[in-house]
C-alpha cells in the first residue's frame, strides 16, 4: 500500500508507523492465538496521518489474514485532540472492521485533556458499535479482552 503521510516499518506480527520526519506515533501488533490487535498511540497526530494509519493496518491484517476479532488500544501518551477524524472511524472504518468480526475493545484513554476529550466523543457513538472496556492497566486490559468470544468470521479481508 503507498502511504503519504506516514513511514511504515513491517515485520510479521507488527508494524510501526512513523511521520514523516520519522517520530514514531504508533506501534501495531497482531496476537493470532487471540485474534487480538494490540495498538499504542503516542504523541500529537495530525488526523490525516491517524486516518492513514488506521487504513495501513486494515491492509496489513487483510495482506496476511489475520482476523481481528479484539484490541487493545493505548492512547495514554497521545497529546492533543484527534476529534477531525472520529467521523472518518466511525461513519467508514468501524463498520468495515465490524463486518469482519471486530466485536470487542480494551481502550486505555489519554491522560491529555483535549485527547480525553476526543475520545470521550469518540466513546459516545462507539458504545453502540461494538463493545468496549476502559481500563486503568494494561493487564487489565489484557485480561478483560483475553475472556471475550472468538468470532467465527473465516475469511478476513482488507478493510482499508
Amino acid at each position: 500500500m503507498k502511504t503519504h503521510l506516514i513511514k511504515v516499518k513491517e515485520e510479521l506480527y507488527r508494524i510501526e508507523i512513523a511521520d514523516l520526519k520519522g517520530e514514531v506515533f504508533c506501534n501495531f501488533r497482531y496476537e493470532q492465538a487471540y485474534q487480538l490487535s494490540h495498538v499504542v498511540w503516542k504523541g500529537f497526530m495530525r488526523p490525516e496521518a491517524i486516518i492513514e494509519a488506521y487504513k495501513y493496518m486494515g491492509y496489513f491484517c487483510g495482506k496476511h489474514g489475520y482476523l481481528v476479532s479484539r484490541s487493545i488500544t493505548d492512547c495514554r501518551l497521545t497529546d492533543g485532540s484527534f476529534y477531525e477524524s472520529n467521523a472518518w472511524l466511525l461513519e467508514d472504518y468501524t463498520p468495515r472492521l465490524i463486518k469482519r468480526g471486530f466485536k470487542y475493545a480494551a481502550i486505555l484513554p489519554p491522560q491529555e485533556l483535549a485527547a480525553r476529550i476526543s475520545m470521550d466523543f469518540y466513546l459516545e457513538d462507539a458504545r453502540n458499535m461494538y463493545i468496549i472496556k476502559l481500563a486503568e492497566t494494561y493487564q487489565e486490559a489484557y485480561q478483560w479482552v483475553i475472556q471475550q468470544p472468538f468470532s467465527l468470521n473465516p475469511k478476513p479481508e482488507n478493510v482499508t
